[in-house]
């Protein structure tokens, strides 16, 4: 937790005395102070330094186990069983831009303590309370984004926080995290209501609190109401009394005509009043807002003003791109972090995926026409047949999906290499099983094996190839296919990051191992390079690309 001004108290007489089991640590503490002062060990193997801040559900020191270990202690005061239920519930996850909970312990007099990292540096309540005007927008974009990857990745497994907060986020050495999991709860669609208590912090409370619905919805709004505050220095409605404060959250419009243009709509869009109308998630919201360096020493062409370059260090926690990468001593290629352009949410996944499986479909119908001509008239001197267009056409589009639906879905996660290989390999066997499977159904006519009868140096299994006209027969398909998609990184043909649009090298690379992996297995040439070839070009020109000068620079 982050360290607060706080003093230290000596214990008086109660605090002295030894405690019966029965007596809570609510009941003993006296208004204002703090239960234990330093140097005390109500919890075995931690020795409290000094309080840190109070709250509503409990009080939190800076202790140092035996071993050395420094942690922070939260004791809980009230509503155990609340916090206690979202503390659980989070034990066990780990993120960077998540505060870390080691443990839940008993001391001996009955009271419950939380074991949790401790953040050293300065919250952001802090920071806001020295920035009384808000601060400059690229520090509140490194703020933002880090709050919502913790946020994004609590919401990806069905965790709502519900006390989004300034005082409930911290940064620890240039990484943002997230604190404060007491309200937390798990939620699944047929939990969105029936809370019988509003929950969170009344600024910062979504309006459907108040009537007891809750869902990822009320996470954005709080994030809304926390950039709103980042960029401007104060809260979006404020008054007299926690009820006129609701009452505006309920009713009123913010004001959001002072902020910068890119922050102005995403924060219109998170503050909706109905939350079908806010960002479905924290990392929608991430998606939205704009990237994270400024360089202008003036307003830019995004309304922005940053006095000078400013450069931002993206936020521990956004995944990286599989495309940009660096070298990084003799451990091999590193990834480096993606731009929140890329952190995008499921029903955002879904629509650019249909529409890249659209426009690859299309561009292979083009290509294969072109290369069923080539093969007609300039390789075989066979017209070209109905059948053979067809069977090139739906045997690359499956390669196609193949290739785009996993990159889709990995797109901006950081994967390993060897495991993501292993699944091209097994969906490049099934694409082959779909190639032969058409043949037979299509009677495409595939000329025979390479070689057929005679083998160059070796020979397959009989299984491979038919023994009457050497035709390839289904282990012959899944064995040329499964090795295609091994042995290619097809996922960085489709990665948003790749350096152009396409990449002639790749193409070119494609069809030479095609033809290459169609001479190991003597499959009929030159059938396999031209569904590489296929599946190359319509996966680059249908897979999205982001311009490099609309892309974050990265500073290491």
């Amino acid at each position: 937790m982050a360290q607060q001004q706080a003093p230290t108290l000596k214990p008086n007489a109660r605090e002295a005395n030894p405690h019966s089991a029965d007596q809570s640590a609510a009941a003993r503490q006296p208004a204002g102070r703090f239960l234990y002062a330093g140097g005390t060990r109500p919890l075995a193997g931690y020795t409290i330094k000094r309080s840190v801040g109070q709250g509503g559900f409990g009080e939190i020191y800076f202790a140092a186990s035996d071993a050395g270990k420094e942690v922070a202690l939260k004791l809980i005061r009230r509503n155990l069983d609340v916090e206690l239920r979202g503390i659980r519930q989070c034990l066990n996850l780990k993120h960077p831009n998540l505060l870390d909970i080691h443990d839940i312990r008993r001391d001996d007099r009955g009271d419950t303590w939380v074991v949790m990292e401790y953040v050293a540096d300065r919250g952001l309540e802090d920071v806001l309370a020295d920035h009384p005007n808000g601060l400059p927008p690229a520090e509140a974009l490194a703020w933002i984004h880090g709050a919502a990857a913790g946020v994004a990745y609590l919401h990806q497994r069905g965790i709502v926080h519900r006390d989004l907060k300034p005082g409930n986020i911290f940064r620890d050495e240039g990484i943002v995290k997230i604190g404060d999991y007491g309200l937390s709860k798990f939620i699944s669609c047929s939990r969105r209501s029936g809370q019988t208590e509003s929950i969170g912090t009344v600024h910062y409370m979504a309006p459907e609190v108040a009537n007891g619905r809750y869902g990822k919805e009320i996470d954005v709004y709080a994030l809304g109401v926390i950039l709103y505050e980042l960029l401007t220095g104060r809260i979006p409605f404020e008054g007299e009394s926690v009820g006129e404060v609701l009452m505006k959250h309920l009713t009123a419009k913010p004001d959001v005509s002072m902020l910068p243009r890119p922050f102005r709509d995403v924060v219109a869009k998170a503050l909706e009043k109905d939350p079908e109308l806010r960002f479905r998630s924290a990392a929608e919201m991430a998606a939205a807002l704009p990237p994270l360096s400024y360089t202008n020493n003036s307003t830019n062409s995004r309304g922005l003003t940053a006095p000078g370059k400013v450069n931002v260090e993206p936020p521990v926690g956004l995944p990286p791109s599989p495309a940009v990468r660096r070298r990084h001593g003799r451990l091999g290629w590193h990834e480096k972090p993606v731009p929140a352009a890329l952190v995008k949410s499921t029903r955002q996944r879904f629509t650019e995926l249909a529409g890249s499986l659209l426009v690859g479909t299309l561009t292979a119908a083009v290509i294969c026409v072109v290369a069923v001509l080539i093969e007609g008239y300039f390789i075989s001197s066979v017209a070209p047949k109905a059948e053979q267009f067809a069977w090139l056409l739906l045997v690359g589009t499956a390669g196609i999906c193949a290739v785009l639906v996993p990159a889709k879905f990995w797109e901006g996660f950081r994967g390993e290499p060897v495991l993501r290989r292993f699944l091209m390999m097994v969906l490049g066997m099934c694409v082959g099983a779909i190639a032969f499977g058409l043949s037979e159904a299509l009677m495409a006519g595939l000329p025979p094996a390479a070689g057929y009868p005679d083998p160059p140096g070796y020979k397959l299994p009989p299984s491979f190839y038919d023994a009457v006209d050497g035709r390839p027969l289904l282990m012959a398909h899944v064995a040329c296919f499964g090795t295609l998609f091994l042995v290619m990184r097809w996922w960085r043909q489709a990665d948003p990051l790749r350096p152009t649009r396409i990449s002639p090298w790749a193409v070119f690379l494609s069809v030479a191992v095609a033809g290459l992996v169609a001479h190991l297995w003597q499959f009929p040439q030159p059938k396999l390079p031209m569904i590489a070839g296929t599946i190359s070009i319509s996966v680059q020109l249908a897979a999205p690309w982001m311009r490099p000068a609309n892309r974050p620079r990265f500073r290491w």
